[in-house]
């Protein structure tokens, strides 16, 4: 007999659910702090002046976000092995890592994000298709509350590496922001 939507899941006490109802407020708050970060260095870096120096600057603030953030995602995978999805160490290190990360996206990728391009060539498919062959591999071994997660750190580690890999071998242009804005 299907459940009614009014009626309270006899399975509502799945340990996961509970977990992920309870700590999903850490990823609003850094969503929140990325935002309001974020746009007020997103309207400054519009209105900056056009200087040589403006995109070896704005290069090396990517190359350290982008390391940090090939990290986190690094660790946030290994942490699905190493601690439990209930336990508070492991939500204490990955939400303060989660919270750091978007921080650094807020001061300095919003920044690239909004006067910058960059020219990616094949290399994206290559990189898309090990991101999918990870979170694959991820399915198969991690347990199953990490489904989101996996798939989120598995994009973030593939597409921070090619980024990285594209910023260091100087295919950072101009964007159509700053240029319009000039």
């Amino acid at each position: 007999m299907p459940q009614s939507k009014f009626i309270e899941d006899p399975l509502s006490d799945n340990p996961y659910r509970k977990h992920i109802k309870q700590y999903s407020w850490p990823q609003i708050v850094s969503f929140l702090t990325l935002v309001a970060v974020g746009i007020p260095r997103c309207v400054q870096s519009i209105n900056s002046e056009n200087g040589p120096e403006r995109l070896p600057t704005i290069k090396k603030r990517m190359v350290c976000v982008l390391i940090f953030g090939i990290c986190q995602s690094i660790f946030g995978m290994v942490s699905m092995f190493v601690f439990k999805p209930e336990s508070e160490t492991r939500f204490l290190l990955v939400s303060i890592s989660q919270f750091v990360t978007m921080v650094l996206v807020g001061l300095f990728a919003f920044e690239y994000l909004f006067t910058c391009i960059l020219h990616y060539d094949y290399l994206a498919i290559p990189a898309a298709i090990s991101a999918a062959v990870l979170a694959v591999v991820l399915k198969n071994y991690a347990e199953r509350c990490y489904y989101g997660l996996y798939i989120a750190w598995s994009i973030q580690l593939f597409s921070g590496v090619l980024e990285l890999y594209l910023v260091l071998n100087n295919r950072i242009m101009d964007g159509m922001f700053h240029e319009e804005s000039q």
